[in-house]
Formats: C-alpha cells, sequence, structure tokens
C-alpha cells in the first residue's frame, strides 16, 4: 500500500508544480543569496497583505531560521515590509531598536531582547542585516509584541525606564502615582526575574503593581493623555500585568495581549507601515480547534484575533519538513517522519529541498484536497484542515539544528 502511495505521488506532483497557482519551487533557503528570483511568485501571493508572520515548528529549528532571514530580505527589500516584530517582549525589543537606530550594534542589542532561543548563528545573520539597513532610507525596525519582559536589556534598564515615564507622568497630571516607590520597584524587579518561569508573584506584589498601573492609567486617561509615549507606556505595564496574571489563569490570554500589541504596532507607531512576525507556528495558525489536538484545539492563537480583524490582510505562513534533526537544549533531537499520508509526502516526492504552497490557492498542488495530516506543530504529525488554518506553508526536506 505504501509503494502505491509514494508511486501515485511521483506520478502526480510534476503536474501539480506545472500547475498556475500550485507548488513553487524555492531555490535555496541560504539567507547570503542574493538572488531573489525564486521567490518573485510572493509579490502576487502577498498582494494587500500587512502582516506576514514566519512561524517555525520548533524554537530549535536552523534551516527554518535560514529561510525566514532570506524571506525577511525579500520581503523588506522587494515588498516593502519596514518591520520586524518578534514574539520576545515589546519592551525589550522597543529599547533595543531605539539602541540600533542611534547607532549601536545590533549583533548586540538585538540578542539582549529576543529570547535566547534565537540568540544562534542563523539570527545573527538577521543582525548583520539590521545593521547593514540602517544607513539606508529604508532601515528594517525591530519590534516586539509579547507580554513577557524576559530580555537582558529589561534586566537592566527597565525599573529605571518605568520611574522615569512615572515622573514624567506626574509632572503631567500633578499627581504622585507611587506613593511606596521601594516596594513598588521591588515587586517590578521580580516581575521582570519571573518573567520566562513558572513562578508566581506573591500576593503582595501582584496587589501593589495593579493598585499602581491603575492610578497610572486612571491619571493619564483623566488628563487626556494620548501622545505616543504615553500609549507606549500604558500599553507595556498592561502586558506585564497580564504576564503575571496568565501564571494564574488557563487560558488564552497571552496570545490575545499578543495580537493586541500586533495590532497597535499596526494601527498607531507604525501606521502605514507593513510588519512581519516571527513566532512559533502555533502562535500564528488560526482555527486551531481543528487539529486533533487536545491542548491546542482549546487554545485560542494570536492568529485567530489577527484573522478576524485584518482578513486577507493578515497572512500566516508555517513551515513543515520532511526529516532530519532540530536542537532541543544543547540536543541535536532527529525529527519525527510524516505519516504514510502526511503532507510532507506529497512535497518529498517532488525530490525539491524546498517548496512552497500558497494555500488561498485552493488547487495547491492538491494539498487542501487532501485529508491533512502534518508536522506544523511540534514536528509531530497530527490530523488537521491545514487549508483552513493558514494561508501559506513552506516545505524544507532536511530540516538542521540551529547553531549556538
Amino acid at each position: 500500500m505504501k509503494q502505491l502511495f509514494y508511486l501515485c505521488c511521483m506520478l502526480l506532483l510534476p503536474v501539480m508544480l506545472s500547475a498556475q497557482g500550485d507548488l513553487s519551487v524555492i531555490t535555496t533557503n541560504n539567507p547570503d543569496s542574493v538572488n531573489f528570483s525564486d521567490l518573485s511568485f510572493l509579490k502576487h501571493v502577498l498582494k494587500d497583505v500587512q502582516v506576514v508572520s514566519l512561524g517555525e515548528q520548533s524554537h530549535g529549528d536552523g534551516a527554518t531560521f535560514d529561510a525566514k532571514v532570506r524571506l525577511i530580505k525579500y520581503l523588506h527589500e522587494e515588498l516593502g515590509y519596514n518591520v520586524i516584530a518578534f514574539e520576545s517582549g515589546l519592551y525589550d525589543c522597543t529599547k533595543a531598536n531605539e539602541l540600533i537606530q542611534a547607532g549601536g550594534s545590533a549583533e548586540e542589542y538585538l540578542f539582549k531582547a529576543i529570547f535566547g532561543i534565537w540568540d544562534c548563528k542563523e539570527v545573527g545573520k538577521l543582525a548583520t542585516y539590521i545593521n547593514e539597513t540602517k544607513k539606508s532610507s529604508s532601515p528594517l525596525l525591530l519590534s516586539g509584541f509579547d507580554c513577557q519582559v524576559g530580555g537582558r536589556i529589561a534586566k537592566k534598564d527597565f525599573i529605571a525606564d518605568v520611574n522615569q515615564f512615572v515622573k514624567e507622568l506626574e509632572r503631567k497630571t500633578g499627581k504622585q502615582l507611587f506613593t511606596d516607590t521601594v516596594s513598588v520597584n521591588e515587586a517590578l524587579r521580580k516581575a521582570v526575574k519571573f518573567s520566562n518561569f513558572f513562578t508566581k508573584l506573591s500576593s503582595a506584589d501582584t496587589a501593589i503593581l495593579s493598585a499602581t498601573f491603575a492610578h497610572i492609567f486612571e491619571a493619564a486617561d483623566n488628563a487626556g493623555l494620548s501622545d505616543a509615549t504615553t500609549q507606549y507606556w500604558t500599553r507595556v505595564l498592561n502586558s506585564l500585568m497580564v504576564d503575571y496574571r496568565r501564571k494564574f489563569e488557563k487560558n488564552s490570554i497571552r496570545d490575545i495581549t499578543m495580537s493586541e500589541n500586533v495590532l497597535w504596532l499596526l494601527k498607531e507607531k507604525y501606521k502605514g507601515q507593513k510588519i512581519i512576525l516571527w513566532a512559533a507556528s502555533a502562535h500564528l495558525a488560526y482555527n486551531v480547534s481543528l487539529v486533533d489536538d487536545k491542548y491546542l484545539s482549546n487554545h485560542t492563537t494570536m492568529g485567530d484575533k489577527l484573522k478576524h480583524k485584518l482578513g486577507n490582510e493578515y497572512y500566516s505562513m508555517l513551515f513543515t519538513s520532511y526529516h532530519g534533526k532540530s536542537k532541543a537544549g544543547i540536543i541535536n533531537l532527529k525529527v519525527d517522519r510524516p505519516a504514510v499520508n502526511g503532507i510532507e509526502q506529497f512535497f518529498y516526492a517532488a525530490r525539491k529541498p524546498f517548496l512552497f504552497g500558497d494555500l488561498r490557492e485552493k488547487s495547491a498542488g492538491g494539498l487542501c484536497d487532501h485529508d491533512g495530516n502534518t508536522k506544523v506543530f511540534g514536528h509531530k504529525p497530527l490530523k488537521m484542515k491545514l487549508c483552513e488554518m493558514a494561508d501559506g506553508i513552506f516545505y524544507i526536506e532536511n530540516m538542521y539544528p540551529a547553531t549556538y
């Protein structure tokens, strides 16, 4: 039966690949490749798209990281996407961008802002590119959208920057907002320290932060302050409040907040700009109730909210692979093989190392007619209705681990 399945795939894929609107062959994932002719199909695919999101099966996928850096270069240079926003702290990445654009090195500040899972050689090429573009008339700007504040920048500067904002707000409103500065700062220190851990803040710490933030929000609102700085800090502090509260609640509050942060970036901070998102596929897909998985099927994702708000202006690009290895901590783990009826089998039969399927084109090489089983989440073969959950899929035959 397996032999018959593979024979059918081998016979049908060349026909599929030749059909207009089906699968597109990508020649390389090498981010140093300056010939983008193989990516030119994206001009049509991403027409009128304001937010394109680039997923990853796991956070240790070196081949995917390389492919994403190359895609980012193309999207920036050819399609005018000028903001790259990571699944990392809104505060951390905003601070890093300010330091980079002021003359600092992206090789230093990018990795002080984003989560350590991306502190690798592959993402280092993105840092180099950000450095190169900042000298141009159209720099690639860095942002984050996560409610967490886990970067080294936050550990060093967050408390001082919050205090500076509050002092300026007190001057504008004539109100004292920090009634117990020592206790507030100690609670902030713990919130930052434990942001990426399961450790919960004490009830005393959550109480003083919640009360203090409420005073700040009320004072800014009553004074009618809507300047960019006040908007930004209101969003940062609200995100921090969500971060420590999410450890007490088993719901989708983090994804919902991330979607709100992305929409704020799109509608306010970077109004008129197009944005690229870098995150795990589990945050970027939508309609994940269509996955045969207990955790995912009960989860509201950032992608759900963005798709609802933006419609076809949001494009979710997921990644998958056939075989290879991925990094998990210090270990190189062999990734799972696809299911016998997995979508990856159709890609593999084409004998091309890289392929792309635009899932909005419902022919899509037959992908949308297939009873979908794919490895887009955690390299684990799962049954799902992929074409109702994402807009595009980037196939990599051989996954290799990130280099740390």
